[in-house]
């Protein structure tokens, strides 16, 4: 008898010790059904020790069987209750934090936006302006009148009945190249195939042209668009000039489609007006050659005379290239 119960003690302890480390079993659940099973086999012990009438050989044979019908049902149950329900498993370690501040904060804050992802796996190579425009401390000044040498920080008389364009956001703006001919520029175009549309960039030195030393050089321009495809393609234009107040501006124009698309350059002649008095309805403008170094990571110099970057107080210069939608067989078969 005691062999028998040191064996069977054997086997429940095993039993339990396999059901809390290699099936995940809770630990006080396993002891509770062990401890069951350990009290009936003593019971029936106990009765065959005291020679029970009620037990006979035959009896008791069939209680001990029962009873290990009875603990495989228990440690079965056991294991079964306490595997996690579908759905509900406890988060990885690397997401604690994040659940812990969700619960802190339920309404969410503003935090860093992640690098987007494309579904198909495409990642942007440059990092994009958190604002359409900007810098904001760029405070407006009367046209030619700024107390320092800056960029664009006007209001300019626009098209009779229409607004008066803030060239702070209006650096970049475009319109359909062959169906606008003079003005009808905008911020945001809704993008068609096979059209080739009219991007102005339009930069001035507003300060005073009484103003000493208000000639800014180093100026380089460039236009960042993004190479993944998107159905809000944002076209940036960018200006640095380390002797500028403030040394770096810009402004976008967003395109937009139902179908993902990617914006590139257009098979059509850029060109520039050094002189506005002279530009007008396509007429005054030459070549400008350094269309393609736009596109580029550090631009092209640009300047009010020339490709020279400089623009003395109270000058511009206009530049027009050319961009076209690009819908890959992917979107366009969708």
């Amino acid at each position: 008898m005691a062999a028998t119960l040191a064996l069977s003690g054997l086997a429940v302890l095993l039993g339990g010790w396999l059901l809390v480390s290699r099936l995940g079993c809770s630990g006080h659940s396993v002891v509770l059904a062990a401890s069951l099973c350990w009290l009936v086999l003593l019971v029936v012990a106990g009765a065959r020790r005291l020679r029970t009438p009620a037990l006979s050989s035959s009896r008791l044979v069939a209680v001990c069987g029962a009873w290990v019908f009875t603990c495989v049902l228990v440690f079965a149950g056991v294991w079964a209750a306490s595997r996690p329900v579908a759905g509900s498993e406890s988060p990885p370690a690397g997401s604690r934090i994040a659940g812990a501040n969700a619960l802190s904060n339920p309404i969410g804050s503003a935090q860093p936006a992640p690098r987007e992802q494309k579904p198909s796996g495409c990642r942007e190579t440059q990092q994009a302006q958190a604002t359409d425009w900007g810098p904001a401390a760029n405070p407006l000044a009367p046209v030619a009148g700024a107390t320092v040498p800056t960029f664009n920080n006007a209001v300019m008389r626009g098209k009779p009945g229409g607004p008066d364009p803030d060239f702070r956001q209006e650096m970049v703006s475009a319109d359909p190249a062959d169906t606008i001919t003079d003005g009808g520029y905008s911020l945001h175009i809704g993008v068609q195939p096979n059209t080739i549309y009219r991007v102005r960039l339009f930069v001035f030195n507003n300060a005073s042209p009484n103003l000493s030393g208000a000639t800014i050089s180093g100026t380089q321009a460039k236009i960042t668009v993004p190479v993944c495809p998107a159905t809000d393609v944002r076209l940036t234009g960018t200006v640095v000039a380390p002797t500028a107040q403030p040394p770096e501006i810009w402004s976008t124009v967003h395109f937009t489609a139902d179908k993902p698309f990617k914006l590139v350059p257009a098979d059509r002649q850029a060109v520039v007006c050094f002189d506005r008095t002279h530009c007008a309805h396509g007429k005054g403008f030459t070549a400008f050659p350094a269309a393609t170094q736009l596109f580029s990571q550090h631009g092209t110099p640009i300047g009010a005379d020339g490709l020279d970057g400089m623009f003395p107080a109270a000058t511009s210069v206009d530049v027009i290239f050319y961009v076209t939608p690009v819908f890959t067989a992917e979107t366009t078969h969708r």
